[in-house]
């Protein structure tokens, strides 16, 4: 938070007191290691992703901020391993996905790589769809209190189920 408006020391600062407040808490571990990559700090940013891992080694958020650090590093083969590592935890990261693509598209693996970029596809448009009906719902249940007009559930529900079932 502090590192976005320009306070990247004092953000610095405030993650390792939550490290020393509490060394088996591993979100401060994955942002500190942000950080230190964003300063060119390249040995403390993969020790403490790696520490992170260890402390929470199901986590895909640190998994996938693994992998973009071993690619902006250059080890994409080890950056793709985090990646899917990251989908495997959690299959409709999509970040993951898109990362997970982009480099193997980049290390000319296209079939891979269009295989993932389809399920990302899949991914958003399946969330959009929920999203707006949800969003309908909401609409709806507005207007009736309020005395407006009413959204054919019914039909809503449907295509909520269609959503969720891609």
């Amino acid at each position: 938070i502090h590192s976005k408006q320009g306070y990247t020391a004092k953000a610095i600062s405030l993650l390792k007191k939550a490290i020393e407040l509490d060394e088996e808490f591993a979100e401060p571990y994955s942002a500190l290691a942000s950080l230190y990559a964003q300063n060119g700090r390249n040995e403390d940013a993969e020790r403490l992703h790696l520490q992170a891992l260890q402390l929470d080694s199901e986590n895909a958020d640190f998994c996938n901020n693994f992998g973009a650090f071993l690619q902006r590093t250059g080890r994409s083969d080890e950056a793709v391993k985090q990646y899917l590592k990251a989908i495997e935890i959690q299959p409709n990261h999509t970040v993951a996905l898109v990362n997970a693509a982009r480099t193997l598209k980049t290390m000319k693996h296209t079939k891979k790589a269009e295989t993932l970029y389809k399920r990302y596809v899949l991914q958003r448009q399946s969330d959009s769809r929920t999203h707006r009906h949800r969003d309908i719902v909401t609409d709806d249940r507005n207007n009736r209190e309020s005395g407006g007009p009413k959204v054919h559930t019914k039909r809503l529900t449907s295509r909520v189920d269609i959503a969720i079932q891609l």
